[in-house]
């Protein structure tokens, strides 16, 4: 890493806009192979060139690359390397330079006006950056995690309906788990969760239900779980339904 570091110092500025263009040409490339090796590249530039003030359009760049979809509301394949390049830095970058920033930036894709692939592979950057925090030092009480923009996690609220796609379903409510493992989740998003489960439990998929199961555990062995105002017969409600997943497993 130190020798990596010095020969990113030594590059001139000409040499460094150059290599950043050849990043950005390969992005735009309607090769996933292409597109997907330079996502990578370009994570790995910006965790040695961001830290180092060396990359300044870094962050700007990946604001436009986010936002670049398609007529139709079709993606494009540079929207989609942007969020690989956000899976791949959550695990390079300590957590304070993913939030708020890059985690807001991944939330944009969670919009319904885009196509499912896009907004899943939106839902695993999340969760590869809620993660990160657990596992870099930023863990439960956390800062950090106490800063998880409410934008994304009402995105979250919203994508994880019934009606929405299965995978979809699957990758917000392990996003949710990962909040609800925390102990930053407050009081009435707690209680919007438990509601969330409900609904998925009545409704979705035996798949979604699985792992609804797990956020709901998460969920009550939190300290929000003390907030949670579920009426009595919805309570008896989630416990049939939970015994009736627990059958079916």
């Amino acid at each position: 890493f130190d020798q990596s570091e010095s020969l990113v110092r030594e590059l001139d500025a000409s040499a460094r806009a150059s290599l950043h263009a050849a990043l950005e040409a390969s992005l735009r490339s309607d090769d996933r192979m292409v597109w997907s090796a330079a996502a990578t590249a370009t994570a790995a530039m910006a965790k040695l060139e961001v830290p180092l003030g060396l990359w300044q359009e870094f962050q700007p760049s990946m604001q436009q690359w986010v936002a670049n979809s398609s007529p139709c509301g079709q993606s494009s394949n540079l929207q989609e390397a942007a969020l690989l390049i956000i899976k791949c830095l959550a695990q390079k970058w300590p957590a304070h330079l993913l939030v708020p920033s890059f985690i807001s930036f991944a939330t944009q894709c969670l919009s319904k006006a885009l196509v499912v692939h896009v907004r899943v592979y939106a839902a695993e950057a999340i969760l590869q950056i809620l993660e990160s925090t657990t596992h870099s030092g930023f863990g439960p009480g956390s800062e950090v995690m106490l800063q998880c923009p409410e934008i994304t996690v009402n995105a979250l609220f919203d994508s994880c309906q019934p009606e929405e796609p299965e995978n979809l379903q699957l990758s917000v409510f392990l996003c949710l788990q990962s909040l609800c493992g925390s102990l930053c989740l407050s009081s009435s998003h707690a209680e919007r969760v438990a509601w969330c489960c409900l609904r998925a439990l009545r409704q979705s998929p035996l798949s979604v239900k699985s792992v609804v199961l797990d956020v709901w555990c998460s969920l009550l062995s939190g300290q929000a779980s003390m907030c949670i105002n579920l009426d009595e017969n919805a309570a008896r409600e989630a416990a049939k339904l939970i015994l009736e997943v627990l059958c079916q497993e």
